[in-house]
């Protein structure tokens, strides 16, 4: 399966998702004007390579900022996640945030309330 990379702009994450090494990075802010235009492309990518791998996935995001329709997503991927989880996979997510930066942290643990899946919280 190929990598998907899609640079940062001003409103959206870098994605670099590596098939090889199982590590899916979704890095800074995101507040696109579709969000759904930007998202498919990757949870349907997310999608394919959980269902056409089996090596371990370690989903990790490291926010400065997001909006509201960006939550949204996190969130399918989360729930698709804890769906591979249920069915057999290894899937870990690591939360990244600015040491300084208790919005972001906390955003992560109300994300993750309420899904089976190994999380963890990693400062910068």
């Amino acid at each position: 399966m190929e990598a998907l990379v899609i640079p940062a702009t001003d409103n959206t994450p870098l994605i670099d998702f590596n098939p090889e090494t199982g590590e899916l990075w979704i890095i800074g802010e995101s507040f696109p004007d579709l969000a759904h235009e930007f998202y498919r492309p990757v949870v349907e990518w997310f999608q394919t390579y959980v269902a056409s791998t089996r090596g371990p996935i370690f989903l990790k995001f490291k926010f400065s900022y997001f909006n509201t329709s960006t939550s949204k997503y996190i969130i399918n991927f989360f729930s698709l996640a804890e769906g591979a989880v249920a069915a057999g996979r290894s899937i870990e997510v690591e939360w990244y945030y600015p040491a300084h930066d208790d919005n972001i942290k906390q955003n992560g643990i109300e994300l993750s309330d309420g899904f089976n899946i190994v999380f963890s919280l990693k400062p910068y």
